[in-house]
């Protein structure tokens, strides 16, 4: 494989991301700002309604949302937060382990999308939660709570703890 095809993926990656900072910069407020803004907004809603700023795609607005959060040593906080949304949006009518796509099927991208904040630890930390998520699986049922749910605060603070924040911001700007 040639150099310039190995470049492939990373140069269709920077093109997003640069669309995402434009669309934010044309709305007038950052990646965090607009997360927070649209609470009950996925990813794919997110690119949706910053789509009326400019040229953007969930992925993009997923890297230039991890970006700052590494920026800012909130990525374990954006981490939880884009995991709350997942299932919201996967499990509409609480999780469940039946039907015909598997749990990790449903909310695997989270963990995948993490790849964007270049940390291996925090990367690390997502695949165990949701390993534990899938493996042990929460009632049948079960929403997750907004704000401090029981069993998402349990599952960061066992393999994502708080002080590994700062690690997750040192890991990104290494790489």
């Amino acid at each position: 494989m040639t150099p310039d095809k190995c470049r492939i993926p990373a140069d269709v990656d920077q093109m997003f991301l640069d669309w995402a900072r434009r669309a934010l910069k044309e709305a007038g407020t950052t990646a965090l700002r607009f997360l927070a803004d649209n609470p009950q907004l996925t990813q794919v809603g997110l690119a949706k309604q910053l789509a009326t700023h400019g040229r953007v795609n969930g992925i993009g607005v997923v890297m230039a949302i991890y970006e700052e959060a590494v920026q800012r040593g909130m990525l374990r906080t954006v981490a939880k937060e884009l995991l709350l949304r997942t299932i919201w949006s996967r499990f509409p009518s609480g999780w469940s382990s039946h039907g015909e796509v598997h749990p990790i099927v449903k909310i695997g991208g989270w963990s995948y999308e993490l790849k964007y904040a270049k940390s291996p630890k925090a990367y690390e930390a997502c695949d165990r939660i949701l390993r534990h998520l899938v493996n042990s699986p929460p009632p049948e049922g079960w929403t997750p709570l907004a704000d401090n749910d029981p069993l998402i605060e349990s599952l960061f603070d066992q393999y994502w703890p708080r002080d590994s924040e700062a690690c997750s911001r040192q890991s990104a700007d290494t790489m």
